[in-house]
């Protein structure tokens, strides 16, 4: 079983700040031979999502671990550098970092235990530094899961909610006054 440094150090170089198409044909080469169900949806021109659907134990319960593969744009640190134990390069944190997690996680569990307790779905979704258009197209063609882990950055602390927007229109009745009166 790899280590999750290993494969982070791959996805880091593997540029995704443009186009996401080169970082999902990497996730596929990986994915597909551990025996996965790959599907690919083109949400934009060079911007596609990928799902890796490993069928479980309980194939009717199933788990979503959910990783960005766009990065912020910019010049450089695309190489990555271990320094003091860390390592460097552009998307590492966010949200490269915890796709690696996940792509451990899910070789060990494959060769420990040949199937998942449940189905496992590892989605990568594009471009969400511009307004998360890949998660949109994965729920609205009718992706579900009954349980999620999505991989952003929280120094270790769960959340349980994600952005998000709550709009209300409040109707009111009485009498307008001021406190001092």
């Amino acid at each position: 079983v790899r280590p999750p440094v290993d494969w982070l150090r791959e996805l880091v170089a593997c540029r995704s700040d443009v186009a996401e198409e080169p970082l999902v044909a990497l996730l596929a080469g990986w994915l597909k031979p551990w025996g996965a169900r790959i599907t690919i949806q083109t949400v934009h021109p060079g911007r596609p999502n990928l799902i890796a659907t490993f069928p479980g134990h309980v194939a009717a319960r199933s788990l979503m671990l959910e990783a960005h593969s766009d990065t912020v744009g910019g010049e450089g640190q695309f190489t990555p550098t271990v320094r003091e134990g860390k390592l460097y390069g552009r998307g590492a944190c966010d949200t490269k970092g915890a796709m690696a997690a996940m792509l451990s996680g899910i070789e060990t569990v494959l060769v420990e235990q040949g199937l998942p307790p449940v189905t496992v779905h590892f989605v990568s979704t594009c471009n969400e530094e511009l307004g998360a258009t890949g998660a949109h197209h994965l729920v609205a063609n009718g992706f579900r899961a009954d349980y999620a882990v999505v991989g952003e950055p929280t120094d270790m602390r769960i959340v349980y909610a994600h952005k998000g927007s709550l709009r209300l229109r409040l109707h009111t009745q009485g009498v307008a006054a001021h406190s001092s009166a």
